[in-house]
């Protein structure tokens, strides 16, 4: 087995030091649980595969347009948003992978925007802020194939924080929840619709947060 092991490094380097690498950017992502269960190592190492998989299919060109806008209403209330466009394709198509050619990227919504208002207010013992903000995606497919299941809505969800610090204290409290509206879409999906199952990793639910 070492033996093994060895002359696989020493093929995998030659082949390397001749060739090189090439770099490639896909759509699969593999990090925090919005795209994967860190807990499941084997659906964790099938992300990899898909990515890799996806990389060698065809390479893609992604095209956007971002603003960002901020007013200040009042010294005490300022209202900020996040508007972006997303328009994606495949480009050069290796032999075999004819048939994604016309099918969406995945995560590549046409229409995205984030919308908030931050509200501070002194009071007479303290300071209290508050900070809401809408988040807001277009349809999308979740998966490479754009199959039924890999299809994500349009989907709204709203976060919230508030916070209070004393005047004569070195605490603060804070309460707020993400995605309050608890949307339950999924972010990403395997479809193994031959073998009969589907992996879909989820969008965190509503999560309440209290802190001192």
């Amino acid at each position: 087995m070492k033996l093994l092991i060895n002359s696989i490094k020493e093929k995998k380097n030659e082949k390397i030091n001749t060739k090189g690498i090439y770099l490639a950017t896909v759509k699969t992502r593999r990090g925090t649980q919005d795209s994967q269960d860190p807990r499941l190592n084997t659906l964790s190492k099938l992300n990899c595969i898909t990515a890799c998989i996806e990389a060698y299919k065809a390479d893609a060109d992604v095209e956007g347009i971002e603003g960002e806008f901020l007013y200040a209403v009042r010294d005490d209330l300022t209202l900020f948003a996040n508007i972006a466009t997303l328009e994606g394709r495949y480009t050069d198509l290796k032999p075999g992978a004819e048939g994604i050619a016309e099918k969406d990227l995945k995560r590549t919504p046409d229409f995205s925007y984030r919308y908030g208002l931050a509200y501070d207010r002194a009071l007479a013992n303290g300071e209290f802020s508050l900070t809401a903000v809408l988040n807001r995606e277009d349809e999308y497919f979740s998966n490479q194939n754009n199959t039924p299941n890999g299809f994500r809505p349009a989907v709204s969800k709203v976060d919230v924080n508030m916070t209070y610090r004393p005047n004569d204290g070195n605490w603060r409290l804070s309460a707020g929840c993400t995605n309050c509206t608890d949307e339950h879409q999924a972010n990403s999906t395997l479809d193994f619709g031959n073998l009969g199952f589907v992996t879909q990793f989820q969008d965190i639910p509503r999560l309440w947060r209290v802190s001192y």
